[in-house]
């Protein structure tokens, strides 16, 4: 199956809008999918798609070390860059108060799952 210039545009749109996602399935109609299962139930061949993100040049903030939004502006950091810096602040504040060992750079819906279980696991 060919990947035409369109799919690879629709790939590209797709990646940049859901940070998260860094492989998608096209099935032969030229849909996406994120789990491969799903694409090959609506049609007969599959392509994988990945996507590498560059390494991320925006600073890693936490804690009491967050810029103002008019401090990220002047150094040329996106809102998303921004909103999402803030949101792992929290969640890891969060996850520090329950004693959570998060290991590495964990993304914010690793840190949510986590602090999830704890809850659960506390009813």
């Amino acid at each position: 199956m060919n990947i035409t210039k369109k799919n690879q545009e629709d790939a590209a749109y797709i990646f940049g809008k859901n940070l998260e996602v860094d492989k998608l399935y096209m099935n032969s109609k030229g849909e996406f999918f994120t789990q491969e299962h799903l694409a090959k139930a609506s049609g007969k061949k599959v392509q994988l798609i990945t996507f590498e993100r560059p390494a991320e040049k925006a600073t890693e903030y936490t804690g009491n070390d967050l810029p103002t939004l008019e401090e990220m502006k002047a150094k040329g950091e996106e809102l998303p860059k921004f909103l999402d810096a803030m949101v792992k602040a929290d969640l890891t504040k969060i996850a520090d108060s329950l004693e959570l060992k998060l290991e590495g750079k964990p993304t914010n819906a690793v840190i949510i799952e986590q602090i999830v279980k704890v809850v659960n696991e506390a009813e």
